[in-house]
């Protein structure tokens, strides 16, 4: 197929070169299968594309390889008109030279303006453009043919020249602008850093990684240049994220007061579960971890900020679980009672944390920092459960007076024979009761009423044999070469004696029986307190 291209411009003579190929295209396609394109040379790239043709006079006609100037395209235009064959005109034996002398000129001229040494581009090219220069008017087309091929070659490889100048040029803007938005973003750390952590270190390591001599170092290498850019991205990307860290800790700390962990809750988680998974994570928080929040912290890596973060976030659970549950037991429902509901959930979270108080696999730390976090996050769905009991407290008081009658009638009651109490709240009411000393837990799932002589024998057994295990306990510690307190020594051995030496008579009143059985409970909870110590000795 023929190929027919027409360069214009905005002049007259090109408007009407212009008009008439577009008239005259459908023809030439459908006649003579010609292929036409007509380009305004308005833009750098139709510039190039119409310089690489021969082109260098508007307008000008380009019929397979042959270059019409302006002073022929009115003819060749004509010529058209008339049904004349485009292959016709160009057909002849030899060809015109005037068009390759003049591109040669004007690609030694480019060359020259750009600082491109030609013989670098193409070996020779120098010498052969130089030759073209001094062609005879005309050449065969055979030769017009190689001369044009290797004159594109050199325009082809002008132009990759010119590319790979245009991308060095904006790989070293690149360099320039990342440099630049890395100082600014040390300056950003600097100051947002001020008053919530000491990073000069860290900002210190950061400032000596931008390569401020990159350019004289890369020159004119884009593979250096790239390299630099991707190195100075890396660091600009953690920059951003110090930034961020930085951001979320000054709104952290802008709100937190870092102050030792005290509650009685503690304790009573403690002896809920009969560990002391809680009280020794508490005492890791007052004594390890909050002295290192509110010391000299020195940050010699992004890394460290995490770990402060953690430490802050491990804080901020236990202290939020403490205040959680001690709002909720000024509402009038112990941490106690919560626990001992019948709900899914709830039974799920007491057998985690009984898990972990009885875990050897963790330290006693680790147990207390998981239970601390299973509590924190319990605590929206243990919230929705108070308020739900809240509801229903007004009917505890009915429920207890049953239970109580019921073991009025007979010594004992399973605790699934209550059916007058909802199965969800069996266990809490059972729970009070059993606190307030009115009835105590018999095996089997029974209850049985506090103020009797069969309750009594049970309870002094119960203290007696707990004691005596802890006198074995306390025993074994001192044949280990353990050192034991004097007065912990002596106490114990004070209540030992004490249950093995109460007795009541059988036909004792309820009144003796009550003061017996309340006194031996006040001495049930000190107990706990001895076994609880004798435990983290061992």
């Amino acid at each position: 197929m023929t190929r027919v291209l027409v360069f214009t411009s905005d002049d007259d003579y090109s408007l009407w070169v212009e008009k008439a190929f577009k008239e005259l295209k459908s023809v030439l396609r459908r006649r003579y299968e010609c292929d036409v394109g007509i380009f305004r040379v308005d833009s750098p790239e139709v510039a190039l594309m119409a310089m690489r043709y021969g082109v260098d006079e508007l307008p000008s006609v380009v019929i397979d390889d042959r270059v019409f100037r302006p002073q022929d395209v009115e003819e060749v235009v004509r010529q058209l008109i008339r049904g004349r064959d485009p292959r016709e005109i160009i057909a002849s034996d030899l060809a015109d030279s005037s068009e390759l002398r003049s591109k040669a000129v004007k690609i030694r001229n480019f060359a020259m303006i750009s600082s491109i040494d030609l013989d670098s581009v193409v070996p020779g090219a120098e010498k052969f453009l130089s030759d073209v220069e001094n062609l005879s008017d005309t050449i065969s087309k055979e030769k017009y043919s190689q001369i044009e091929e290797k004159m594109r070659l050199i325009e082809k490889k002008i132009s990759e020249i010119l590319s790979e100048k245009g991308d060095v040029e904006r790989l070293k803007e690149e360099v320039e602008k990342l440099t630049s938005m890395c100082i600014k973003k040390i300056e950003d750390l600097k100051s947002l850093s001020e008053g919530i952590l000491p990073i000069d270190n860290l900002i210190n390591e950061f400032s000596s990684r931008i390569r401020r001599d990159l350019l004289k170092e890369c020159r004119n290498s884009k593979e250096c240049l790239s390299r630099g850019i991707e190195e100075l991205k890396g660091l600009l990307s953690e920059m951003r994220a110090v930034e961020e860290k930085l951001e979320d800790l000054r709104e952290i700390l802008s709100g937190l007061s870092v102050n030792e962990l005290e509650s009685s809750i503690i304790l009573e988680l403690d002896d809920i579960f009969n560990t002391l998974i809680f009280s020794e994570y508490v005492r890791y928080i007052n004594s390890t971890l909050i002295p290192s929040l509110k010391g000299e912290v020195k940050i010699e890596r992004s890394e460290e900020i995490d770990e402060f973060f953690k430490k802050l976030e491990e804080y901020e659970i236990a202290s939020t679980v403490i205040e959680f549950f001690n709002d909720m037991k000024k509402t009038g429902f112990p941490l106690a009672e919560l626990l001992a509901y019948e709900d899914p959930d709830v039974s799920k979270l007491f057998n985690s944390l009984k898990s972990l108080a009885i875990s050897r696999e963790l330290s006693r730390i680790d147990a207390g920092r998981a239970a601390f976090r299973r509590l924190y996050e319990a605590r929206r769905s243990l919230e929705s459960l108070r308020e739900m009991m809240l509801e229903s407290r007004k009917f505890i008081p009915i429920w207890e007076k049953y239970v109580l009658a019921e073991l009025q009638k007979r010594k004992t009651v399973s605790v699934d024979e209550l059916i007058k109490i909802p199965p969800k709240w069996r266990r809490l009411v059972i729970s009070r009761l059993v606190k307030s000393g009115e009835v105590i837990p018999l095996p089997n799932n029974k209850l049985s009423y506090a103020f009797t002589m069969d309750s009594f024998i049970q309870v002094r057994e119960s203290l007696r044999d707990r004691l005596e295990r802890m006198h074995q306990a306390l025993e074994k510690l001192k044949s280990m070469g353990v050192e034991i307190p004097p007065n912990l020594e002596e106490e114990l051995r004070e209540y030992l004696e004490l249950v093995r030496s109460t007795e009541v008579a059988s036909d004792s009143s309820k009144e003796v029986l009550t003061e017996i059985v309340k006194r031996l409970r006040d001495m049930k909870s000190r107990i706990a307190e001895i076994e609880r110590e004798l435990k983290s000795r061992l």
